[in-house]
């Protein structure tokens, strides 16, 4: 399964998206515990109005390059939105991903 699988489930499911405290973890396995190394992560608390666009990380590994959660243009923030959360409203539900790339609907 690519990643794109998950992200067409993801984007086709939704009306509303919020995010809260995400972080992306690698496991590195051989020994053990497996050890879990965190390559990015993006803290929500203290956001409103579903945070900025673009959202820089605010953590990331040494031995990465991250970008910011970014919302495309069409992605509202409008209505209330929840305290600490990134994310946004206007999702076309039950679409598929050729409509949310066609309708400007990703992230």
């Amino acid at each position: 399964m690519t990643l794109r699988e998950p992200l067409k489930r993801c984007l086709t499911a939704l009306s509303t998206l919020t995010i809260a405290m995400v972080t992306m973890t690698v496991m590195i396995a051989g020994e053990m515990p497996a050890q879990g190394v965190t390559l990015a992560a993006w803290e929500t608390d203290g956001l409103s109005g579903y945070g900025p666009n673009p959202y820089a990380p605010t953590t990331t590994d040494s031995n990465v390059i991250v970008g910011g959660l970014t919302r495309s243009g069409g992605i509202g923030t409008g209505g209330n939105a929840p305290a600490s959360v990134w994310g946004g409203t206007d999702f076309t539900v039950g679409g598929t991903l050729d409509i949310a790339v066609a309708n400007d609907e990703f992230i």
